[in-house]
């Protein structure tokens, strides 16, 4: 079964939008520390990018 060539479904939106909220509020605030030389976000659940209608997943947020 091809997991991917079907449309996200409601959960998988939710943690669109709950990954789109922390790394819009949390990356500025990584980013503005000197301590910091570099930002690494990985999403272990990513999937391809995009589901069967085009919707862009968390490797392209």
């Amino acid at each position: 079964m091809d997991f991917h060539n079907k449309p996200f479904d409601d959960e998988t939106i939710l943690k669109l939008e709950i990954f789109r909220g922390y790394t819009r509020e949390w990356l500025p605030v990584f980013l503005s520390k000197r301590t910091f030389s570099s930002v690494n976000i990985f999403d272990y659940f990513a999937g391809p990018g995009k589901d069967s209608h085009g919707q862009e997943g968390s490797p392209l947020l």
